[in-house]
């Protein structure tokens, strides 16, 4: 079979210029000097991480916005063969000279950010400046205990400790437990044990009180 073309794999046909021109709130070209991204969403078939390039504006083609370095947001889909989108393609690199076409900022996490248009709201005009910089590893941050108890339920724990490996996810001791072979049983067990020992312990204490019964 044929590869899958980009866009269908986007989610969505990507825009012509002229609508990018069109739907933008914001148009800015500038250096992409930082990038981070987070994973947000784990299933069998695809990765879905969100995006935050920081860009350094040399002009602004429209709209307005703030003195200083800029944040565009976007989503990327990784693993499946037709993607939730709509995920960016292409998307920058840190030294990239871009131009960015996104929406009206919003607030996010205490900063304005402005949402790229997707799938193509990315355009790299210039590539040579690239420092080979890899973007800063968020994951960590949203890997909560309930994500490790869906990912072993869900048949996901080899998959996300492949993910874990390959991005140096740090995982505390109690998920490595978890996310170990031995994890389903212990996740069965724990509730058990912990109401056997309140139960345990709530007989102790009832048989220890004084008799309050009259002498």
């Amino acid at each position: 079979m044929a590869t899958t073309p980009a866009f269908l794999e986007a989610g969505k046909i990507p825009y012509t210029k002229e609508q990018l021109q069109q739907l933008s709130s914001v148009i800015v070209t500038g250096t992409v000097v930082a990038i981070e991204h987070r994973l947000i969403a784990l299933s069998k078939y695809s990765l879905t991480r969100r995006w935050k390039a920081t860009v350094r504006p040399d002009k602004v083609e429209k709209g307005t916005v703030p003195p200083g370095d800029l944040f565009f947001s976007f989503l990327t889909d990784e693993g499946g063969q037709v993607r939730c989108g709509p995920a960016q393609d292409p998307t920058p690199e840190i030294g990239d000279r871009v131009r960015a076409h996104a929406e009206t900022g919003v607030m996010f996490e205490s900063q304005s950010v402005y949402p790229m248009l997707a799938p193509n709201g990315w355009e790299i005009i210039d590539s040579s400046g690239r420092t080979g910089e890899a973007a800063t590893s968020r994951d960590d941050e949203n890997l909560t205990f309930l994500e490790v108890v869906r990912a072993i339920t869900t048949g996901e724990r080899q998959r996300l400790l492949e993910y874990a490996s390959e991005h140096t996810m740090p995982l505390s001791m109690p998920m490595k437990l978890l996310l170990s072979s031995f994890g389903l049983p212990v996740l069965i067990l724990t509730p058990v044990i912990v109401i056997g020992l309140i139960v345990l312990i709530w007989k102790r204490r009832a048989r220890s009180r004084p008799d309050p019964s009259p002498q």
